[in-house]
């Protein structure tokens, strides 16, 4: 009998991490504000840079030290939000914050410019990286949807070489 007990338990465990309790049965910490995540994903993942939580804050014109994350559906726009643990590091911000965006099954990211590191991590990861500053997230969504958003192919912002003294 307790080995039949224990074979329910572990089915309840996989049925909630299936159905996105996974951070609650694990322990892992829930750092996410999640609003309106709900609903069926339908359309694809998006992550956009953003200065807040949510759907009317601006695009941040940093990807890796933005101050949030918006993950949103396309087509719902239904989103959760993700506080940037990266935007005060000293080195290796990009690659971290990159990623970290990449673990979320995103298909593309909305941004205003973008370091070498995350660029070419994003871009190894099949993410395609298009510019959108300047406008809200949703504006940014609509603007993707509408086809009207500039794809960025190359790194925006070049690395900081070491000066040598004089």
């Amino acid at each position: 009998m307790p080995n039949k007990l224990k074979f329910i338990s572990l089915g309840i465990v996989f049925l909630m991490m299936a159905i996105g309790f996974g951070d609650i049965v694990l322990g892992y910490p829930c750092n996410d504000i999640v609003l309106n995540s709900n609903a069926k994903t339908t359309g694809i993942k998006i992550a956009v840079s953003a200065t807040g939580p949510g759907l009317d804050s601006m695009v941040d014109y940093r990807f890796a030290r933005c101050p949030y994350f918006i993950i949103v559906d396309s087509e719902t726009m239904q989103f959760k939000a993700l506080q940037n643990p990266y935007a005060t590091d000293t080195r290796g911000t990009g690659f971290s914050a990159a990623q970290m965006i990449a673990g979320e099954g995103v298909q593309a990211v909305i941004t205003g410019n973008i370091g070498q590191n995350a660029f070419y991590l994003l871009s190894n990861n099949g993410i395609k990286v298009f510019s959108g500053s300047g406008e809200t997230v949703r504006e940014a969504i609509q603007k993707y949807n509408a086809g009207q958003l500039k794809m960025i192919t190359t790194p925006t912002i070049t690395p900081m070489l070491p000066q040598r003294g004089r």
